[in-house]
Order: C-alpha cells, then sequence, then structure tokens
C-alpha cells in the first residue's frame, strides 16, 4: 500500500542527435508535506547490458523516491546485442544531459543531481561520471553532479577476475559474466578492456580524484563485490570520499528488494548516506 503514494509518469527524450527516442520514467513522493523542489537520482537499471527495462526497477525507484525527498528519473538505454559499445552509456549520459536542461519544469533541481545504478547500471553510472568529468573541459554541463550511487557495479573486464569475498555467488555465475561483457563489447571486446568508459576501474587518476562523494552498496556473495571494493580504496585513497557499505548475508540484485533480508535496509542506509 506505501507503493501507492509514489506518483510517476512517463515522458520520451530524443537521443543520438535526435535519430532515436528514449524513454524515462519520473518518480516523486505524492505526500503534500513535500518540498516542491528536489533533488534528483537519475537511475540505470541492471540486466548485464542485454536485458532488463525500467519496468524491472519500478519498484526500486518508487522506494527510493518514498524513502528520500528526490525526483527519481529512472532511464531505458537501449541494450546489446542490437546496440553495443558504448551506445548504452551514451544513452545513459543523453539522461544526464536533458536532465541539467529540462528536470526543472518537472520541480526537480538541476543543481543536486546524483547518478546511480545497479550491476551493469552501476558500471554505466560510473561511466557517465567519467564523461562528466571529461566534458568539464569542454562546456560546463547544466546539471552538477553531486554524488554517485553504486549498486554492485561491474567496474573491470580484465582477464583474471577479482577473487571473490564468498565461495557462494549465487544469481550470477562467472561464466554468464563474460558472456555479458563480450557481447556488449562486441567485435571490439578484447580492444575495449583498457578503456576506461568501458571498464571504469582502469581509468587515470587525473580523472578518478575528479568523483564526486561515492557510495557504494556490495553484497558479499556475490562475484562484483571484490572489484567494488578495489575501486572504493583506489577512490579513497585519490582522496574522494567514499562510503562502503557491505552486506553480509547477500547475494547480486539484493537492493531494494522483497524478500531479501537485507535489502529494504540497504536501500534506506543508501539514501541517509547521500543525504549526509
Amino acid at each position: 500500500p506505501e507503493l501507492l503514494q509514489a506518483q510517476s509518469m512517463d515522458i520520451q527524450i530524443p537521443v543520438a542527435e535526435g535519430t532515436h527516442s528514449m524513454k524515462l520514467r519520473l518518480y516523486w513522493d505524492g505526500r503534500p508535506d513535500r518540498h516542491t523542489k528536489r533533488p534528483v537520482m537519475v537511475w540505470f537499471h541492471g540486466g548485464g547490458w542485454l536485458s532488463g527495462d525500467i519496468d524491472q526497477d519500478d519498484t526500486i525507484c518508487k522506494r527510493f523516491a518514498l524513502a528520500s525527498n528526490y525526483l527519481v528519473v529512472n532511464v531505458d538505454y537501449r541494450l546489446s546485442p542490437e546496440t553495443g559499445y558504448p551506445t548504452a552509456i551514451n544513452d545513459a549520459f543523453a539522461a544526464l544531459e536533458w536532465v541539467g536542461k529540462h528536470i526543472e519544469e518537472y520541480s526537480g533541481d538541476r543543481e543536486r543531481v546524483v547518478v546511480g545504478g545497479e550491476s551493469a547500471g552501476g558500471h554505466l553510472a560510473a561511466a557517465v561520471t567519467i564523461k562528466y568529468i571529461e566534458s568539464m573541459n569542454e562546456s560546463k554541463s547544466e546539471a552538477q553532479l553531486k554524488s554517485l550511487l553504486l549498486v554492485y557495479p561491474a567496474l573491470d573486464f580484465s582477464s583474471e577476475p577479482h577473487p571473490p569475498l564468498s565461495t557462494v555467488t549465487g544469481m550470477l555465475p562467472l561464466g554468464h559474466i563474460e558472456y555479458m561483457r563480450q557481447t556488449f563489447g562486441g567485435e571490439k571486446y578484447n580492444e575495449l578492456k583498457n578503456d576506461y568508459l568501458f571498464a571504469p576501474l582502469q581509468a587515470p587518476d587525473h580523472i578518478l580524484r575528479k568523483f564526486p562523494p561515492t557510495v557504494m552498496v556490495l553484497a558479499k556473495h556475490d562475484v562484483l563485490a571484490t572489484e567494488g571494493l578495489v575501486f572504493g580504496k583506489k577512490l579513497t585513497n585519490l582522496g574522494v570520499e567514499v562510503v562502503i557499505q557491505l552486506y553480509n548475508k547477500s547475494i547480486h540484485i539484493f537492493f531494494g528488494r522483497w524478500p531479501f533480508s537485507e535489502g529494504l535496509t540497504a536501500l534506506a542506509s543508501s539514501v541517509v548516506a547521500l543525504e549526509k
């Protein structure tokens, strides 16, 4: 019943120089006691770059909007193999640019923007942050990126996988990850392993030290946990403010989902961390 208090609407925005239309779904807390101008969360769903859509994370986005005062923007980026790298990243960045230009029409605050996502969506959030930092050298973005929320993100594509924290990893076997990464990379997969938009863990220090304060949500029983910890430590060593929330009972895809015992706690805790 609580989710009924969240309001939402779908809009279409042009991407790829107007050759494609992409759906965004906006969510907000409909209770009348909320402020009118809201900070903004731009959210990218998971699915290994080749599956998933905004309906998949509809409940997560509603819960996030209700647990916070954020206007949540759920992005329906294009998938592989129909469109491989870097289309999903370009779509994700186009969503951030749209927020900078138009979100105040929907009572959002373009000066208080967070980008976030889970799994492959966490990769997109990190890649969008890199593109945002690089774009600052050319022209000032109209959106102001204040924080980053990375939920068990996929960040590295090296041939040697990071050792898992647990022997029980469930939901996401290594072979499946490799297939998804190869499908996303396409024919140039091996050449892309050191491309830092493809593999944000490989980004140079001069870019990473400009990252905004970052909240990382990781699950111990997830093969992506270790590379998340490595990335968090790298950012911390470069002077970036990082909060790492490691959930010892959880597996991949637990965030914000019932009946995972730590799922709703993780979402609420991430909201608290972002608001500090």
